[in-house]
């Protein structure tokens, strides 16, 4: 019996669909609503130290101000659909190695910080991992020249960053809050180093 094309098409779409991604999205959005839960869901050191690991993770889904959040989660919602669209198994990837790596600098590489929020590490991980799928694309065509040229501004600013402390086009922050510059370059670390495993990974197959 011959298979109806329309109806293959459907499937493929719906089994491409950045379901993960609207579900990590919307939680996120959700939690950064409500003050009680970003304050309850806040990297917080005393916390952690006294067995609250959780907040590692947690803290990365919330956020100072509604615009660092519409900014947060607006980039995640775009790369993330890109990424997961293509490939369900480099958006997993990238995630999760970007989730461990960035709570692991907020604890042990920024001690001089008490509290975090924030989902721009994320977001480094997954615009690295866009760019870098799109520099490899054997077509030599302008989307090729245009992710060259972020990732060549984007380490660019990683560097500015690194040297400085203080991170670039954070814009207006709530009293008391510093961006935390580190958490830009370990997201950007994790998002190369999935998607070079990916890619090994894919070849093999």
């Amino acid at each position: 019996m011959q298979r109806d094309s329309g109806e293959d098409g459907i499937r493929d779409s719906l089994a491409r669909f950045p379901w993960l991604t609207l579900a990590v999205v919307g939680i996120a959005a959700l939690l950064s609503s409500s003050p009680a839960a970003e304050q309850a869901l806040e990297y917080e050191r005393d916390r952690v130290a006294r067995g609250e690991v959780w907040l590692l993770l947690t803290s990365q889904a919330v956020h100072w101000s509604p615009r660092m959040a519409l900014l947060d989660v607006g980039a995640v919602l775009l790369l993330g659909s890109w990424i997961e669209w293509r490939s369900r198994n480099l958006f997993v990837l990238t995630v999760t190695a970007t989730l461990l790596l960035v709570a692991f600098g907020i604890h042990f590489a920024a001690p001089g910080y008490t509290h975090y929020r924030g989902a721009s590490g994320l977001a480094s991980g997954l615009f690295t991992a866009v760019a870098l799928a799109l520099a490899v694309r054997p077509s030599r065509g302008l989307p090729r020249i245009l992710a060259l040229a972020a990732l060549a501004l984007f380490a660019t600013k990683l560097a500015l960053e690194t040297m400085t402390g203080r991170a670039l086009f954070a814009g207006e922050m709530a009293p008391g809050v510093e961006a935390l510059p580190i958490v830009h370059l370990l997201g950007a670390v994790a998002g190369a180093a999935s998607f070079l495993v990916w890619r090994v990974r894919r070849r093999s197959v």
